[in-house]
């Protein structure tokens, strides 16, 4: 790979990142030289520019609940219906001690400490929600300080119209689609519930460091969704 020219996208979890995926490769099958690569999760952004310092990168963001919210449906089904990863035990225990997310919020606002530490478990046990926006993308100052390797940001709640611009900043054709079932996509087959005010300051607090990362998202997805159109 000529890393030059190449882009290694950070495939941070639930935020659009597996129908990214399905696109790139679909493009890939006919195109086997491309320089595009969706790497697997454990591939935080300073590992990607560790490992490919002379490449590009680009990733996709979530609100930081709701996010939480779509990681903890998927690991409760086990990934279920596009995959099928069994629970860890310790993902067992946390999903036999908080059956929903509102039922793990309210633990973590909850005045029991006994409560509070079985839910503070809870979320450094499962999957998705250990694995904040942080975890991937480190801070803000960082990624200011690394702009200019960032080709595109994502948001997932906007992805089908982000995907457009996206596609012309990776050189992929618009014949090249996003997947369009819930499995292909990898999206919550059944509706996910309100949060209760106190769940959701809860949750809200536990991902604080989040939040400036995904204002910083925003505001340089902006950027650099303007630039694309313009060209």
């Amino acid at each position: 790979m000529d890393e030059s020219t190449a882009v290694n996208i950070v495939h941070v979890g639930k935020t659009g990142g597996t129908a990214l995926k399905a696109l790139v490769d679909s493009y890939s099958r006919d195109f086997p030289g491309h320089q595009i690569v969706v790497r697997p999760h454990v591939f935080r952004l300073p590992r990607i520019l560790k490992e490919f310092p002379d490449s590009k990168t680009g990733f996709c963001v979530r609100e930081p609940v709701d996010r939480f919210l779509s990681g903890f449906y998927s690991r409760q089904r086990k990934g279920f219906p596009r995959y099928n990863n069994e629970w860890t035990p310790a993902e067992k225990k946390a999903f036999t001690d908080f059956g929903s997310p509102e039922a793990l919020g309210l633990g973590l606002a909850s005045p029991d400490s006994s409560v509070r530490e079985k839910a503070e478990y809870a979320m450094n046990a499962i999957g998705h929600t250990r694995m904040g926006l942080a975890h991937y993308l480190v801070s803000a100052r960082f990624l200011e300080r690394i702009k200019d390797k960032i080709l595109f940001i994502g948001h997932q709640p906007d992805f089908d119209q982000d995907v457009d611009w996206i596609r012309q900043v990776l050189g992929i054709p618009q014949c090249y689609s996003l997947p369009d079932d819930d499995i292909g996509a990898h999206r919550n087959p059944i509706p996910v519930e309100d949060l209760s005010e106190v769940a959701r300051k809860a949750l809200t607090e536990w991902y604080a460091d989040d939040y400036p990362i995904y204002e910083w998202c925003l505001k340089r997805r902006d950027e650099l969704k303007a630039a694309a159109l313009s060209n």
